[in-house]
């Protein structure tokens, strides 16, 4: 059994993004609001706020680019920054006209960070901030709950039947 202390252990705190702040998260980005042009042919189009990241999402002809917003801890390997951001530019954002969307939408951030955003720390297991959350750790734990539910329910199952022969 896992005691609480090696809970502890596994978790440290964070800078995170407390709920209800899109207005404040939109306005990063002003003037351009949410679905409008941020260059000719590309779109700012979605902004999702995860518990200690922004990803943006430019939508031009026939793509997307995307853009990280980290805590400056969290995301140490980034090469743009602003007063409260570590940028990593993603897909389609490093060449061509996405990046030229992605330049306008760092410097639209620059422009509006005032260096303030990340006001919250909170423990998260595995919340070591040297390290940016991984996408699949949402997915890893309902898949080997799934799986021990499954095996669980197999060896039930063989029991029964031996019982009943």
């Amino acid at each position: 059994m896992i005691s609480r202390r090696s809970l502890l252990a596994l978790s440290a705190p964070v800078f995170v993004i407390e709920a209800g702040r899109e207005k404040e998260i939109v306005a990063l980005f002003a003037p351009v609001p949410l679905g409008k042009e941020l260059v000719p042919g590309w779109r700012l189009m979605n902004i999702r706020a995860q518990q200690t990241y922004i990803e943006v999402e430019l939508v031009g002809p026939g793509r997307s680019a995307f853009v990280r917003l980290d805590h400056p801890d969290a995301a140490k390997q980034a090469k743009e920054r602003t007063p409260s951001f570590a940028v990593t530019r993603g897909d389609n954002a490093e060449q061509g006209d996405g990046a030229v969307a992605a330049t306008k939408l760092i410097e639209l951030l620059k422009q509006n960070d005032r260096g303030t955003f990340w006001r919250t720390r909170a423990t998260t297991p595995g919340g070591d901030p040297a390290t940016p959350p991984q996408r699949s750790r949402g997915i890893v734990i309902p898949v080997v709950v799934t799986l021990a539910v499954g095996a669980l329910a197999l060896a039930l199952f063989v029991r029964r039947r031996k019982a009943a022969s």
